[in-house]
């Protein structure tokens, strides 16, 4: 329904914007409809409408629901690289993508990421700990509990 919207607001006179491309965004993560989600990216692109982070972060919020790990590490470079700038939830999101498709290497390189550019959260490191074990790698995801406790993140 969101898609159809979007399509159609050309013809109805509304030119589309970061606000309407967003909702649509949202739509798509809910749906977990994340090729919907990285055509919207495309589509803006091709309209010279910079996406927001909390668009960035629906799209990858998409992709991890549909397992597309590749594609949201993929969105998360090109918005590291190009803008917006990634926040925690934008790398959380990521997270969670990677630990769907027990990515446990690209799952700690993103931790890595998340260190230099915020103070990684409970649920990044959850996250990240989510996919070391999914992966069978429980010694690295006990290993993270250390980190967790040297920077003051309590496990509950």
């Amino acid at each position: 329904w969101a898609l159809s919207l979007l399509s159609s607001s050309g013809s109805e006179g509304l030119e589309p914007d970061v606000v309407l491309f967003g909702t649509t965004a949202s739509a798509c993560e809910e749906a977990k409809a994340w090729r919907a989600a990285l055509a919207l990216l495309v589509a803006m692109a091709k309209r010279s409408i910079r996406a927001s982070t909390v668009l960035g972060s629906s799209c990858l919020s998409a992709c991890a629901a549909g397992r597309a790990w590749e594609q949201a590490t993929m969105v998360l470079s090109d918005m590291t690289a190009h803008g917006p700038a990634p926040d925690l939830v934008t790398v959380n999101a990521a997270a969670s993508g990677l630990e769907g498709g027990q990515q446990w290497m690209a799952a700690l390189e993103l931790l890595g990421r998340a260190r230099a550019l915020h103070r990684p959260s409970v649920v990044t490191f959850s996250t990240v700990i989510g996919a070391c074990a999914s992966g069978n790698h429980w010694e690295r995801a006990l290993w993270l509990l250390r980190p967790m406790q040297r920077e003051g993140i309590k496990v509950g």
